[in-house]
């Protein structure tokens, strides 16, 4: 062997010896989640991690759309699920990304998964905040038609109306026959507002859930929760109605301010609002349990008899 051949075997064994110590450096990762996303073992925090997820959630879906209904309407989910809490710019990035990632067969299913998981008043990840940055998407983007494009900006205008935090918009009803009142002269500390529909009698279910409830009865009792039932289409409340609607006022929309004026959205049928003494929106599109819940969690925080 002559001493440049073993110089040479010398700088291989080195460099070797280098690119494992490399290897054996790097941060070992692994797969986790549906968006298949491969997280750094540095990362240990709970906060790190999901913030890593939502960033790179859709890197494989940019490369290689999937073709998949079943795994797409998976995906969704799973991150709708993973972007709860997670700060408002950071999500609606990532979920712009994915709107762009998905095909053209994809997108219409990826949308309608969307929508059922953040716009459906029973899901359990509902939220109009996050669905607004979608629709937002839709009434831009080309990758959607007209009709559509007009619909979503028609809907981003109805989320402006009565939502959370501001002041409901103010109606007429007739409490009897002759009663003539305003939503604003409810006094109670809450009104509980259930505007029906005709072709979506929601009545039977909310008054069994209502029952159900022993904490809104309490409330109800006390006159610390109004239920106020008020029918926006031909239909009229009954003596049987009246008798199952215990401590509810119920009424027609008698001046068509609902119904006709557009003050509230109906497009989706039947809805329910909880608001508060000055008829600040603290709930809509919600359901009775969901109100029980809120008006628990308060009530306990402001009992003057709760234990420290």
């Amino acid at each position: 062997m002559t001493r440049a051949s073993g110089r040479t075997i010398q700088l291989l064994s080195l460099f070797l010896l280098l690119l494992v110590a490399s290897v054996s450096c790097r941060p070992r990762v692994r797969t986790t989640s549906l968006g298949e996303v491969v997280i750094p073992d540095h990362l240990t925090s709970p906060q790190e991690r999901q913030s890593y997820l939502i960033d790179h959630y859709w890197d494989r879906e940019e490369a290689q759309p999937t073709t998949s209904d079943s795994l797409l309407v998976h995906k969704v989910k799973d991150f709708c699920g993973l972007i709860q809490g997670a700060p408002t710019t950071q999500v609606r990035r990532s979920l712009l990304r994915s709107l762009e990632a998905f095909g053209d067969e994809g997108l219409p299913l990826a949308l309608s998964t969307y929508r059922d998981q953040l716009f459906r008043p029973e899901s359990p990840l509902y939220d109009e905040r996050l669905y607004s940055f979608i629709l937002d998407w839709e009434r831009r983007s080309m990758k959607v038609d007209s009709a559509r494009r007009v619909e979503a900006l028609l809907s981003l205008a109805r989320l402006q109306h009565n939502r959370v935090g501001s002041t409901a918009q103010d109606f007429r009803f007739y409490a009897s026959d002759t009663s003539l009142m305003k939503l604003s002269e409810v006094k109670a500390p809450y009104t509980l507002l259930l505007l029906q529909v005709d072709s979506d009698r929601k009545e039977r279910l909310w008054v069994s859930e209502l029952k159900a409830s022993k904490s809104l009865q309490a409330l109800i009792q006390k006159r610390t929760l109004q239920p106020l039932m008020i029918y926006t289409g031909q239909a009229r409340p009954d003596s049987l109605q009246r008798s199952l609607f215990t401590g509810a006022i119920l009424a027609p929309d008698s001046a068509g301010l609902i119904a006709t004026q557009r003050r509230y959205d109906l497009s989706r049928g039947s809805v329910l609002y909880l608001l508060d003494q000055k008829k600040t929106v603290l709930l809509r599109n919600t359901t009775i349990p969901r109100v029980a819940s809120y008006l628990d969690i308060y009530e306990k925080q402001t009992s003057p008899d709760r234990t420290p």
